[in-house]
């Protein structure tokens, strides 16, 4: 045990720094778990170390005199910085992260301090910044959330990729693709000489695998309903039969991430520009992979600490210092830096509510849904809670929604939860954490709860929310992410196991399925995708709630900020200017 743990028992005994006690050493013993030998020993030690001062009792068992010099912050923060100056990044992050109760925010100024001039010297450009949650999932298969998708973009690869600015899918894994004209079989035409991170290389059996082995509940399931069977004539050709037609297959082809059978969810492998390193509790480590098959990044390495107690909705005047790692991405923000740049841009997604049409409550009466589209007035818990919440949302895909925003009416709300006359039944609201869900899901509870409603709030482990647990809740809050695909935005949404409406909507998801299999065009199945979202609006089942504003905030010499859909900065462009 070392000794700044037998001081921390030590302190939280006597709880007096900078007063003197009296204790007898077997009062001491007992604190410090050891024998009174042992005792007297760490005492001459902390003494040693200025930790302490000491007055020994004449006699045996007479009380001695001590005082606590130090507060236990400040002896984790010094032996941080210690091992930090000694190159010791990793230990001295583990340290502070071991104390919950020391200031993180402080100690990650002075880092960044010392790392700004080592990385003008180096010649490894390593980006380095802090977050509030690990990420224990990197499989798209199981998870579909905002940093865990950006992540993912830089792992893996997909047979084709969307451009957003030609509105047009182009060459990723497949360098050429085509249907025939029943719309029945697609053939993708692979690259050669693409390598996994594992050092095997990627054929057309390793699509055939990874196709054939996603989980019913993986994102764009929707995408390979009727798929029959995938047939391999050569290392690098993959047909797909599907028993009826499919003209829409490629939106799902180039978001499902291509990835080797031999990885794990928190380590899995795939061919993208980076790998990982390692992923824990304390740190995300990607390195550059060498043999990608594009264009190599400039930066050789990304690590991301995690920090619970940096909760995505502090308030940027709480972080004082001018100086962070070297980076500084969503969700914090701080408006007052000299020395760093900013770069901002507003979410094309939004936070929002899905009320569940599947169950005998009182959200089939659609006064009382409108009323609690009027409650639950986002421009409230814009102001209430602060934070990176920007301005209210009318729709899903900013793009898409009127420039009107239509004011709630707290008294409106009033009056129509009384022509419901609604009877007092309980409520359930069910979230995950993170994304500032908690303290929204608390603000709506007390804001209802007001109005005479019960409520009952869960928030749940994302992995643990269930299509069980869905289809049981009332009203479901999240993110819905929105993509840089429209089209694939909406099918997420409303046919995914991980969107917002599936479980609630399934008369929607029908309809959908069905625009997909009818529609003669993209642009006819993306206006007929509007049009089904808006019918969700207008009877309050989808009530959007607010647009963040995203952040990033960075010395001069890292270039090439840019934001991507998901509000993160793309480590394929980014390069350090000496």
């Amino acid at each position: 045990m070392k000794l700044i743990e037998h001081y921390k028992a030590l302190s939280k005994s006597i709880n007096n720094t900078h007063q003197t006690v009296e204790i007898t050493i077997a009062k001491l013993a007992t604190i410090l778990s050891c024998s009174d030998r042992n005792a007297k020993l760490l005492i001459r030690q902390m003494q040693k170390q200025n930790w302490i001062t000491w007055q020994p009792g004449k006699g045996r068992g007479h009380s001695s005199k001590i005082k606590l010099i130090k507060t236990v912050e400040e002896l984790v923060q010094a032996e941080a910085k210690t091992l930090a100056e000694s190159g010791l990044i990793d230990a001295a992050i583990h340290l502070i992260q071991q104390h919950p109760n020391t200031n993180h925010q402080a100690f990650i100024s002075w880092l960044s301090n010392s790392l700004h001039q080592n990385d003008l010297k180096s010649e490894k450009d390593h980006l380095r910044f802090p977050s509030y949650r690990s990420i224990p999932v990197l499989d798209p298969a199981y998870v579909n959330r905002r940093t865990e998708n950006h992540i993912m973009l830089h792992l893996f690869n997909c047979l084709i990729t969307y451009n957003d600015e030609t509105n047009s899918f182009q060459e990723d894994l497949a360098h050429k693709w085509s249907m025939d004209i029943t719309g029945e079989k697609w053939t993708f035409y692979l690259r050669k000489g693409i390598y996994f991170h594992n050092g095997m290389t990627c054929t057309s059996h390793n699509i055939k695998y990874h196709f054939l082995h996603l989980p019913t509940s993986s994102p764009a399931y929707w995408g390979i309903k009727n798929l029959a069977t995938i047939n391999c004539p050569n290392l690098y050709t993959c047909e797909f039969h599907f028993q009826k037609p499919n003209p829409y297959f490629l939106h799902a082809a180039s978001s499902i991430p291509i990835l080797h059978e031999r990885g794990s969810q928190s380590h899995p492998v795939g061919t993208g520009p980076f790998h990982i390193l390692k992923n824990n509790e304390k740190l995300l480590r990607l390195s550059v992979f060498e043999h990608f098959f594009g264009k190599r990044p400039f930066l050789d390495t990304i690590t991301m600490y995690f920090f619970p107690d940096l909760y995505d909705n502090q308030s940027a005047d709480e972080l004082s210092s001018d100086n962070r790692l070297n980076f500084y991405p969503y969700p914090y923000h701080f408006e007052s830096a000299i020395d760093l740049q900013q770069f901002e841009k507003i979410d094309r997604g939004c936070k929002m509510i899905s009320m569940n049409a599947r169950k005998n409550t009182p959200l089939t009466d659609k006064n009382f849904r409108k009323a609690l589209y009027h409650l639950l007035d986002p421009l409230e818990v814009i102001e209430a809670k602060g934070g990176n919440r920007f301005i209210p949302a009318t729709r899903m895909i900013q793009s898409t929604e009127g420039s009107l925003f239509k004011q709630r009416n707290r008294k409106e709300g009033r009056r129509l939860l009384k022509q419901c006359s609604y009877d007092g039944h309980s409520i359930s609201l069910l979230s995950y954490p993170g994304a500032g869900n908690e303290e929204d899901a608390n603000w709506m509870k007390r804001r209802l709860e007001e109005e005479g409603m019960t409520v009952e709030v869960r928030i749940l482990p994302y992995k643990e929310l269930t299509p069980e647990k869905k289809k049981e809740t009332d009203l479901l809050l999240g993110e819905q992410l929105v993509y840089d695909d429209s089209c694939y935005t909406y099918l997420s949404a409303m046919l995914d196991r991980h969107g917002m409406f599936y479980y609630h909507h399934q008369k929607m998801a029908d309809h959908v399925e069905t625009l997909i299999e009818k529609m003669d065009s993209e642009m006819n199945l993306l206006s007929s995708l509007e049009k089904a979202e808006n019918q969700l609006c207008v009877n309050y089942y989808a009530v959007p709630l607010y647009r963040l504003k995203q952040y990033a905030i960075y010395p001069p010499y890292v270039e090439d900020v840019t934001l991507n859909t998901f509000g993160w900065v793309d480590y394929t462009k980014l390069w350090y200017k000496r």
